[in-house]
């Protein structure tokens, strides 16, 4: 879904940002090269990130203040 997203937009992943809560998030920025942001409001904690090995740009605790 995100790289048709990419295609339809004309973007390069390097413009862009993937802001998310999940583990299938953060796994989407990773395969198509994108930044990640996990914010810490969903299920997911920074554990199960580590047991995929996978490691966000940043951590967030909320979505607050960021726009």
């Amino acid at each position: 879904m995100v790289s048709l997203a990419l295609e339809r937009l004309n973007l390069n992943p390097e413009e862009c940002v993937m802001i998310g809560d999940s583990r299938v998030d953060m796994v989407a920025a990773q395969e198509c090269g994108l930044k990640s942001v996990f914010v810490k409001t969903g299920s997911a904690e920074e554990r199960d990130l580590d047991e995929i090995d996978i490691s966000p740009d940043f951590t967030l605790d909320s979505i607050e203040g960021i726009f």
